[in-house]
């Protein structure tokens, strides 16, 4: 997943030295499979190429094909110079698309017979230590959607409450109208959070220096203006700037997603959990 800012500065080098791994690993299986040496093939745009005869090659997928390798990360492998890139115009793939239109988002894609659902979530999610699938859902009351078309189907699995209908607007207003009778909440216990500073001053911690430059503290010690001050923002919600949204098609033991997650190997985890399938059966199409 991607973690905040640190993504880049925790994970580059790592991913660098795993894809230059892996290029050597794909033109060992290349030459073994020429009967040549590494020294004697090339890679380029997905293939390798054997230098002699550059029109015997094999593509990284043939040669990756009905493998499943693991290997340890070798850190002291050789990485190309950033050189060999830098100043040099890479074309943006995806920009025509955006602004022509055609791009389709996820929030637009539409398959056939496509159904829509909304949850119905509980009045202090997370906050009951069994919630979200818990035991604080009391009952519900259909009868009080009845009068509102379009309804497919109202799910219930322990604390979970989803409508399923024919059109979005339709799960929408189902999901507004039914009632729901939760268990009562006393409420969370006091975080001094309406002091925010003092409630983070106190909190435990170590102390840490993250730079110490020569003469810092002499260059205080003759500055001209004093500024000491503390500085508080409430906090923010690290979140998406719209609706959540995604699209499944669940057909003959196999499911499809089209989802616009930053993590599609724990979401086919999850998926495949839920729907009782085997990992392998459920593919997700990062949108």
């Amino acid at each position: 997943p991607t973690i905040a800012s640190a993504t880049l500065q925790v994970t580059a080098i790592p991913i660098r030295q795993a894809a230059s791994q892996l290029r050597q690993q794909l033109m060992l299986l290349a030459a073994k499979a020429m009967n040549l040496s590494a020294s004697q093939v090339y890679t380029d745009a997905g293939w390798v190429i054997d230098r002699q005869h550059p029109d015997r090659r094999l593509s990284y997928g043939q040669l990756a094909q009905d493998k499943d390798t693991h290997l340890p990360l070798d850190t002291t492998i050789p990485l190309n110079s950033a050189n060999r890139y830098t100043g040099k115009s890479v074309a943006r793939v995806d920009i025509p698309a955006k602004v022509s239109g055609k791009l389709t988002w996820v929030h637009d894609f539409r398959i056939p017979g496509m159904l829509h659902g909304r949850v119905v979530r509980p009045p202090y999610g997370g906050a009951d230590s069994s919630a979200p699938l818990g035991h604080s859902l009391i009952s519900i009351d259909e009868h009080s959607v009845a009068h509102l078309p379009g309804i497919v189907k109202i799910v219930v699995i322990k604390d979970f409450v989803g409508i399923v209908a024919l059109r979005e607007e339709q799960a929408i207003a189902a999901m507004y109208a039914l009632k729901v009778n939760w268990k009562p909440w006393a409420g969370l216990p006091a975080l001094g959070l309406d002091q925010l500073h003092d409630t983070l001053a106190n909190c435990e911690k170590t102390p840490r220096v993250l730079r110490d430059d020569a003469g810092t503290d002499s260059a205080l010690k003759n500055r001209h203006v004093a500024v000491d001050a503390d500085y508080v923002w409430p906090y923010q919600l690290h979140a998406s700037i719209g609706p959540s949204c995604a699209v499944a098609e669940v057909r003959n033991g196999q499911a499809t997603l089209w989802s616009g997650t930053q993590n599609p190997h724990d979401l086919r985890k999850d998926i495949a959990l839920l729907l009782e399938l085997d990992p392998t059966m459920v593919e997700v199409k990062r949108m």
